[in-house]
């Protein structure tokens, strides 16, 4: 099995995946800068879904609204059980009968993703068609 840090993701989003204490946040409403911010995590937890449950996403995912608000709840409702005290046997079992309606969502695209060759087009993406602006970096003092 492939590792995350193999994968080329980020390591440094995967902590800010949508948390279970806060309903599912929209990318729509949030200024340009917190969209960059969004979306990469999302493109984080693309990657550790794709492995984790071997979802099959295909490269371009980010071009689909249903793909992107998909990805959004699952990571979402993963993160209950992983990162809370939310113990639901039941509920944990949903989610894994759940996963082969997900992968057919998922399937759409010629390519495989692959989070670190995406990567460019992803974030070309971003700035063209989701209005995301990239944070300007960081000033050391």
């Amino acid at each position: 099995m492939t590792s995350i840090s193999e994968r080329g993701i980020a390591a440094e989003h995967l902590d800010l995946l949508p948390g279970p204490d806060v309903a599912i946040a929209g990318w729509r409403g949030l200024d340009p800068a917190q969209r960059w911010d969004w979306f990469q995590q999302l493109y984080a937890a693309a990657g550790h879904l794709d492995t984790r449950y071997r979802l099959g996403i295909r490269s371009g995912w980010w071009e689909d609204d249903v793909q992107v608000e998909l990805l959004a709840a699952l990571a979402s409702w993963v993160s209950m059980f992983d990162y809370a005290n939310w113990t639901d046997p039941e509920g944990k079992a949903r989610l894994l009968l759940q996963l082969p309606s997900f992968r057919e969502v998922f399937r759409g695209g010629a390519s495989t993703f692959n989070p670190e060759e995406d990567r460019a087009r992803f974030e070309e993406h971003l700035g063209a068609h989701r209005g995301c602006e990239q944070p300007r970096a960081r000033q050391l003092p």
